[in-house]
């Protein structure tokens, strides 16, 4: 599933009772480290964290919109 805004992201996590704040420190964490460019993180959440894609794309998604506006 591809989404076109953050607004799908949220809709889709909220119909899998997602709360994406729940994976912000563990992205944090990532960030700071410098392991990987952000870009590949959903991918690093699938492998890592046991997401699906949609859940992490759509995680991600909304952990970028968050950053943007903190």
């Amino acid at each position: 599933m591809k989404f076109n805004n953050v607004k799908q992201a949220r809709e889709f996590l909220e119909t899998q009772y997602i709360d994406p704040s729940d994976y912000f420190d563990e992205l944090e964490s990532l960030r700071d480290s410098g392991e990987i460019n952000m870009f590949g993180a959903p991918s690093w959440m699938v492998e890592n964290l046991d997401l699906t894609t949609n859940w992490a794309n759509a995680v991600f998604l909304v952990w970028t919109e968050d950053r943007e506006v903190a």
